[in-house]
């Protein structure tokens, strides 16, 4: 158990936040690389990685900006410090429903 200052929320923030914007060209990324595939593979196949890289782009983006959601392990609940949550007023609740359903 550490006895310093616990991790602060700007500082999760800035961290979920960076981590989204490098992720975010790679997806992009991949995406066009999937698309470039269309004439090589099979068509079902393509439409699936096309389909699944577009839920991991707006999962991505989701969980790094809009819902940056801190847990208390212990006691089985947390709070929601993204940029829906706090000047929007939309609930820890309904962020982690639409996030488990994004999966």
């Amino acid at each position: 158990m550490t006895t310093g200052r616990p991790i602060s929320d700007e500082t999760i923030v800035i961290t979920c936040r960076v981590i989204g914007v490098l992720s975010l060209p790679i997806n992009v990324t991949s995406l066009v690389l999937i698309c470039r595939m269309w004439k090589t593979s099979a068509h079902r196949i393509v439409v699936v990685l096309l389909a699944l890289q577009v839920l991991y782009i707006i999962h991505n983006i989701h969980f790094t900006f809009f819902f940056i959601a801190f847990f208390y392990i212990n006691v089985a609940g947390g709070y929601c410090i993204g940029s829906l949550c706090e000047p929007h007023y939309v609930s820890f609740h309904a962020n982690i429903v639409s996030l488990v359903l994004s999966m």
